[in-house]
This record gives structure tokens, C-alpha cells and sequence, in this order.
């Protein structure tokens, strides 16, 4: 009987450094899993250039498309710069007889560092669009440029995959007027709003850029 007493009394300190030993290791997965979850870079953070969920998915796709352009023999264009299709005036196409406002296509540079979408003076010039007064100035790495005025474009970009006839979408906007010694090297830049608003289409022209052999 004293041997069996004796051996009772050894087993419970090990029973008890046992019980002991399982909230340590609880404490210390849970300190791993708060260490993981702090040093784990979230997605929306490391994005510069777009706020959201689906921004950052955005960012990851064009990462992707990026490096696959590296890789890409030959010289690559510019996959942001894309070709638009400014819809005319109705009354000003009524005096040549047509049924239907024409387009004329324009080149323009998807920027998502602009906060607002501009025109140069020349292309301005050859829509017969009316212009709103706009007294503000523009800031860039040049320096501070004074607008000219304001217009409201209706425009639509090409389709990613014509031979699907997919509709047209139409997009209306306002677009700040540059003055004529502006250096404008694009026709048009349409900022960072227009782009948040329109992610998927972004990615669609952004995609269909790379690849194709010839960017407008």
C-alpha cells in the first residue's frame, strides 16, 4: 500500500507541469498568429496608387500584366495610353446633314497620379464644343499652369474583343482646358476619379494594350 501511495504522489506533479505546459503553448500560438497578422503587408496599404479592396485587387493585375510586358521581346508601348473617341456636337453635325453625332478619336493617357481629367488647346479647338470659364490653375512637377476653361466630353473607348460586338459604353465628363503654350504631349488625360469609378474597364484597356503588337 506505501508503494502505491508513493508512486500516486509522483504522478501528480507530472500531471500538473502537464495541465501547466498547454496555456503556455496557447499563449505562444497565439503570439504567433499576432506576429504573422502584424508583419503580413496588407494589400490596400501597400497600393500607392488606388484606395479600396478593389483597387488593390487592381494593383495585383497590373503588377502581373507589368512583368509579363518585361518579358515581352521588341519594344512595348505605353500599355496606358489608349485611343478615345470623343462624340461631337449633335447641332454642329446637323449642319453637314448627318442623322447621328460623329466621333473623332483622340489619343489619350490614363493616369491614375491625375486628380482630374485634362484636354489640350488644339484638340479642344477642332470639337466646336462649349467652353465654361475656369479660372484655376494646375500644378505639376513644370511648375503652375492657368486653365483655359472647362468642357463636357461624351466619349466611349473601343471595344477589348470587336469581332463580340459588345455595346459601346458611353462615358460623360468634364475635362479642364489647357492654354495653348501648354506642352501637351496627349490629346487628353483622364485622371484618377473616372478610373475608380470604372476599374474593370480600366483593366480591360490596360490588358488588351499589352497585347496587342502596335499601342495607339
Amino acid at each position: 500500500m506505501a508503494a502505491t501511495k508513493v508512486q500516486n504522489r509522483r504522478r501528480k506533479p507530472n500531471l500538473l507541469r502537464k495541465a501547466s505546459r498547454q496555456p503556455e503553448e496557447l499563449r505562444k500560438s497565439r503570439s504567433r498568429q499576432l506576429r504573422r497578422r502584424k508583419t503580413t503587408p496588407s494589400p490596400e496599404k501597400e497600393c500607392p496608387r488606388f484606395n479600396g479592396v478593389v483597387s488593390a485587387c487592381i494593383c495585383l493585375l497590373l503588377d502581373f500584366f507589368l512583368g509579363l510586358l518585361r518579358h515581352k521581346k521588341g519594344t512595348p508601348g505605353n500599355p496606358f495610353r489608349v485611343l478615345m473617341f470623343i462624340h461631337l456636337d449633335p447641332s454642329h453635325d446637323s449642319q453637314r446633314g448627318r442623322q447621328h453625332p460623329a466621333t473623332t478619336p483622340r489619343r489619350v493617357l490614363l493616369d491614375t497620379g491625375a486628380e482630374f481629367n485634362l484636354i489640350s488647346h488644339g484638340a479642344f479647338a477642332e470639337l466646336h464644343l462649349t467652353e465654361h470659364p475656369n479660372n484655376d490653375f494646375v500644378r505639376s512637377i513644370g511648375g503652375t499652369t492657368k486653365l483655359e476653361g472647362t468642357v463636357s466630353l461624351d466619349w466611349h473607348f473601343p471595344s477589348p474583343v470587336p469581332s463580340l460586338n459588345h455595346p459601346l459604353i458611353l462615358h460623360r465628363a468634364p475635362f479642364h482646358i489647357l492654354p495653348p503654350d501648354a506642352d501637351a504631349m496627349f490629346d487628353c488625360i483622364i485622371g484618377r476619379q473616372w478610373i475608380q469609378e470604372n476599374p474593370m474597364e480600366f483593366v480591360a484597356l490596360f490588358v488588351m494594350n499589352l497585347l496587342r503588337t502596335d499601342v495607339a
